[in-house]
């Protein structure tokens, strides 16, 4: 359902396997940083400074781009998952310090009844479509909201992160290299390479068979039909969303 509005931003929340799943849907390029970037950032920041300050959202702008060749944070992600720990962590520290973005995110877990000062009272997601760079760059942004509802599925839902798992561990090594060469994964442990992996099964529909034994093959058409079944219920939420505004 529907819970916030705005001529560039809507809000919708699900509850899905007994946890509460925020979906945003911005039709305005700036807003993914505006919204999002303390919240994704703060703890990668903390790395650099020990003092636990955060920062203006200017701060953090010009600090990402000094350790980034330049890049845009507003031009980096089409969609993004953001997990209950995260959320948790961030406003248990920083709830008396938000800005006016984060304040009208904190409005609706209050309406929702989730969080009481700075404690978050059930397990929220957060899943994000940053519709106007995918616009811009003509990018299916169904196909994103696709591979950021897999990333959910495989946090919420053991019996779906256990076939994934599995499978990638049985996945031969010339596979594993291709895949992480083909999405540079390679600062991260075993079970990002999977989880990433599936999601972009789920995203591109593509999977190399050159490289896969008939037993690959298999557990994979599992994985997608165990997510088809379940996804099928919730596809039309953001995809027709400019249809429900």
């Amino acid at each position: 359902m529907k819970i916030y509005k705005n001529k560039n931003i809507n809000i919708y929340y699900e509850k899905i396997k007994g946890q509460n799943i925020l979906f945003f849907d911005l039709s305005k390029t700036n807003l993914f940083a505006s919204y999002f970037l303390r919240l994704l950032e703060f703890k990668e920041w903390h790395y650099y400074d020990k003092s636990g300050e955060l920062l203006d959202l200017k701060e953090y702008l010009k600090w990402f781009k000094l350790i980034n060749d330049g890049l845009d944070y507003n031009e980096l992600y089409y969609g993004m998952y953001i997990s209950h720990k995260l959320i948790k962590d961030f406003f248990k520290k920083y709830f008396e310090d938000l800005s006016r973005s984060e304040t009208i995110i904190y409005k609706q877990l209050q309406k929702l009844n989730l969080i009481e000062e700075n404690n978050l009272k059930h397990k929220i997601h957060f899943i994000i479509i940053n519709r106007q760079l995918c616009e811009d760059d003509k990018i299916n942004y169904q196909k994103v909201y696709e591979h950021e509802f897999s990333h959910l599925l495989f946090e919420i839902d053991k019996e779906y992160k256990n076939m994934i798992e599995n499978t990638y561990t049985k996945l031969n090594k010339k596979y594993k290299q291709y895949i992480i060469r083909l999405y540079n994964l390679n600062i991260f442990h075993e079970s990002f390479y999977a989880d990433e992996w599936a999601a972009e099964i789920h995203r591109t529909r593509k999977v190399t068979t050159s490289l896969l034994s008939n037993v690959n093959k298999k557990n994979i058409t599992q994985i997608q039909k165990y997510f088809n079944n379940y996804f099928k219920q919730y596809k039309d939420l953001i995809w027709n969303s400019k249809k429900n505004k």
